[in-house]
């Protein structure tokens, strides 16, 4: 079972693992390029894997994306690493 995670947690998962895109808060918004929903950080699917590493879904089901899918919305440009 998953255990629950608490806002921060998720903030620094998201921080962790979007290394072209910047996280400012739970409130930022990505738009998934396989399905096309807007979401925020705080509707991404964590999901820990049984080696303890995090995986980040997008939360419409029936996609099966991941952070290289999330785009910015709006007018916001892609951050390089």
């Amino acid at each position: 079972m998953q255990r629950h995670l608490t806002p921060a947690e998720r903030l620094e998962i998201l921080r962790a693992a979007d290394r072209q895109r910047k996280w400012n808060s739970l409130d930022d918004q990505r738009a998934c390029a396989m399905c096309n929903r807007v979401f925020t950080g705080r509707q991404v699917e964590i999901i820990r894997d049984q080696r303890g590493r995090f995986l980040l879904k997008c939360p419409s089901e029936q996609c099966f994306s991941y952070l290289p899918d999330w785009l910015y919305t709006g007018n916001a440009v892609r951050v390089a690493a």
